[in-house]
């Protein structure tokens, strides 16, 4: 295809006329939206072409479709034997697993949150929860390289899973994130939409490093509802966790209620 598209732009030029490209859009969604926000962000759009109103002023909201059944059983396997892999297991699946998998009714799939990680991956609550608990891709370190020297120690934190947010918009469910919060060191999550029982994946942006300068540290961690850049997020609760009670060089998987106490 790539030599063929060469081959077409070099004729273009020879014959001195415009090469005229086609894009389809293999997934839910209004194509000319897509397609004109990208060239805009590419800067590919002249200003005339973006201050017209018919460019964008017109265009039909979408909404894509978040949950929707798996049609094909084998697709349903793969998916399944490449997270398996990615787990480390490397059996083969037997007739009774599948037929307990069709017992538990696990055909209907929902689209993977945050869309940039997992741009066109359907999963199922098992498989989402099996990506969950796989580690984190990245840890991001908010630790400064002139105060090395004045720390302590450091704190890993990963933010997994919540359970029964509130509901705190109208037309939709909560759009959780979390905070966290260390001494002077902040680190926000990336925005499950949609959902009240959001799940961070291993590939999302739910995991960081805190630096520790003294033993009375504590951790807080907020969960609130985005509201986008524009407005305050609705909050939802809160978790305080005494640094000093933790010991070291030790990993604590916990679940712990939400207060709404400032």
């Amino acid at each position: 295809v790539r030599a063929k598209l060469e081959a077409d732009f070099k004729a273009s030029r020879s014959a001195k006329r415009p090469l005229r490209l086609y894009f389809k859009c293999p997934r839910q969604g209004n194509e000319k939206s897509l397609w004109l926000r990208g060239f805009a962000k590419l800067g590919r759009l002249s200003p005339d072409s973006w201050n017209k109103r018919r460019f964008f002023g017109k265009l039909t909201p979408f909404s894509p479709a978040t949950s929707r059944l798996r049609s094909d059983a084998r697709q349903e396997h793969f998916t399944r034997d490449v997270r398996r892999l990615e787990m480390g297991i490397s059996h083969k699946l037997d007739d009774e697993a599948d037929d307990e998998h069709a017992k538990q009714g696990d055909t209907l799939e929902y689209r993977a949150l945050p869309s940039y990680c997992y741009p066109h991956d359907w999963m199922t609550h098992t498989e989402m929860r099996e990506e969950c608990n796989l580690p984190s891709t990245k840890f991001h370190d908010l630790r400064l390289d002139h105060l090395r020297d004045k720390e302590i120690g450091t704190l890993r934190v990963e933010i997994l899973q919540c359970f029964g947010l509130p509901k705190l918009d109208r037309s939709s469910e909560s759009d959780g994130v979390c905070y966290l919060v260390c001494g002077s060191y902040a680190f926000a999550t990336d925005v499950i939409e949609n959902n009240n029982n959001p799940i961070w994946m291993r590939k999302s942006r739910r995991a960081c490093t805190f630096p520790i300068f003294h033993g009375y540290a504590r951790l807080f961690a907020g969960i609130f509802d985005h509201d986008g850049f524009t407005n305050k997020d609705d909050f939802a609760g809160r978790v305080v966790i005494d640094v000093a009670r933790l010991r070291p060089g030790s990993c604590y998987d916990v679940t712990l209620p939400l207060r709404l106490s400032c």
